[in-house]
């Protein structure tokens, strides 16, 4: 995963605001399914039709990207040893350092 392909704060800002903003969970299948002429999948909500609806329309991009950045943390974590030192080769730092290099850019620009 190269770093343009992390989640940004604005994105998990996003996909959290839509989780919030949809019914509580749990969420059940109780047979209610409509199909319209184009096999559209239609629900129909007792409440937050519209939020629910949006929680809906952005799974299918936002879970995918939210498993890709827990496998990437998982990596970081692994890569830990028991003291909590990297265990990094080369390859690995120069990434880390370039995002460095990157932020501090950013940083200089603002």
């Amino acid at each position: 995963m190269t770093r343009e392909d992390r989640l940004t704060p604005e994105e998990l800002a996003a996909i959290r605001e839509r989780a919030d903003r949809a019914s509580d969970g749990p969420w059940e299948d109780r047979g209610e399914w409509l199909y319209d002429a184009d096999d559209l999948i239609i629900c129909e909500f007792e409440q937050h039709q519209e939020h629910n609806a949006e929680f809906i329309a952005h799974a299918r991009e936002d879970i995918p990207r939210l498993l890709d950045e827990i496998e990437r943390l998982q990596r970081v974590i692994e890569a830990l040893d028991d003291e909590g030192m990297f265990r990094l080769g080369y390859v690995e730092w120069d990434e880390i350092w370039q995002g460095v290099r990157e932020r501090l850019k950013e940083c200089d620009a603002e």
